[in-house]
């Protein structure tokens, strides 16, 4: 028996160092304190993401970054594997315990000083990584991109994009590859040349993805614009995001907040003016409260709060296939949904904390993440359909499952995050999954 013990003890203290090294700590340099105990700890953030680049191996490395504004003097470059997660006060043991940007509580700033980009992704990236709940401002990109460049298998989730400007695309951001925007709010960005711009906030081309982001009150001073607040080209895709009141500072913009070119798609978004093509698009006035021929968003403050007022006719308005998060959380960190899913960055969420355990508690999956067979239990005898979704919310896989727990391989998805939908009776659910 005390053998047993005591090699539970050994196994327990080896498994709680492994996540230690798989962590790593940043603090402004004003708090270089130990994290808990934990040490060392950080003050340049691309310092820390350079060496949890070594340390990935079976699962994605974090790099965690304590509340404060970090001044940069260079663009942070991703690299492979290397999760960046914001605001933590700096004693945290789990990840659960941070606050979230949209609470205004506890925030991780990245400042680009007006002077570079905040984020440049040099390279495309092997495998999924993601990088949320940060404060990108004060971004300068001479041509693309003002705040973010991102590029393949590189995800912001939880993020304000915020105050960032660039020359002629992208003000906000700048999304290639299959890079994703979830989840985030894009607002006060500006495209500063004259002639021909395009994408007042964000611009996405490749197989890029916009879900569930709300791009409000960005400009554009050119007379020739292309999208006040998205354009979107290649095979992008935008979805359950809200896209309003975003202006250029001349008479004529000959354009609309969405702008589609070549394949890409937008649907299940609401947008002042409503977009060029798309499907299931809501066309929202001007005004906050809307007018004579359209509705307004009702957001709760339209210069500072864009959570959504009950009436909003973003709330419940969404498409749940679209929507994929390895938390599925909003910008608030409030978990979505509500009914159907909103459209925007937050949800507008009246559900008690019982109910969302009642909600989940039917079914488990693991392992999550995954690579080949995902195995899923019930709480009891039961018929469930099952789907998994991927972020352009295509079904790649359904089946009807009977018992209480059942098998399915995976292996032939491609790597990336999805969602899990299930249905059993009149219980309905999902999960975020990764497969890598």
């Amino acid at each position: 028996m005390m053998k047993n013990i005591t090699l539970f003890f050994i196994l327990f203290c080896f498994s709680e160092s492994l996540i230690s090294q798989n962590i790593f700590y940043v603090k402004t340099a004003n708090d270089a304190t130990a994290w808990n105990g934990k040490e060392p700890v950080y003050t340049d953030i691309q310092t820390a993401i350079n060496a949890a680049a070594t340390h990935v191996a079976d699962k994605n490395a974090e790099v965690w970054v304590a509340k404060g504004e970090y001044k940069l003097s260079h663009p942070l470059d991703p690299q492979n594997g290397v999760d960046v997660i914001g605001g933590f006060t700096g004693n945290e043991k789990n990840v659960s315990e941070r606050s979230f940007a949209g609470k205004g509580e506890n925030l991780t700033i990245l400042s680009g000083e007006k002077k570079i980009q905040v984020i440049n992704q040099k390279e495309q990236l092997a495998s999924p990584t993601i990088w949320k709940n940060l404060v990108i401002c004060n971004g300068a990109g001479s041509i693309d991109g003002g705040g973010v460049v991102l590029n393949t298998n590189m995800t912001l989730s939880e993020c304000i994009i915020r105050n960032n400007e660039a020359a002629i695309t992208g003000g906000g951001a700048y999304l290639k590859g299959n890079s994703c925007l979830l989840n985030c709010l894009v607002t006060g960005n500006v495209l500063l040349n004259n002639n021909s711009v395009k994408g007042g906030g964000v611009y996405c081309e490749g197989t890029s993805r916009i879900i569930n982001c709300s791009i409000v009150k960005n400009s554009t001073k050119s007379n020739t614009v292309y999208g006040e607040g998205i354009f979107a080209t290649g095979a992008s895709f935008v979805g359950n995001s809200v896209v309003w009141g975003n202006i250029t500072y001349y008479a004529y913009s000959g354009t609309v907040q969405i702008y589609l070119e070549d394949q890409a798609q937008a649907s299940y978004c609401a947008a002042t003016n409503g977009c060029e093509s798309g499907d299931n698009i809501i066309e929202l006035d001007g005004s906050n409260d809307g007018g004579y021929m359209a509705e307004g968003p009702l957001f709760i403050d339209p210069e500072s709060d864009w959570n959504l007022q009950a009436a909003s006719p973003c709330v419940d308005a969404g498409n749940d296939a679209f929507f994929v998060s390895d938390e599925n959380l909003d910008l608030n960190g409030n978990h979505r949904k509500d009914g159907t899913i909103d459209i925007g960055a937050f949800e507008q969420f009246n559900v008690g904390i019982n109910d969302l355990t009642n909600f989940t508690s039917s079914i488990q999956i693991y392992p999550n993440p995954c690579s080949d067979v995902l195995h899923i239990s019930f709480d009891q005898e039961t018929s469930c359909n099952i789907q998994i979704i991927n972020a352009a919310g295509v079904i790649t896989f359904e089946k009807t499952i009977t018992g209480n727990s059942s098998s399915i391989n995976i292996s032939d998805l491609q790597k990336g995050y999805y969602f899990l939908l299930w249905k059993t009776g009149e219980k309905t659910g999902n999960i975020p999954l990764l497969l890598k």
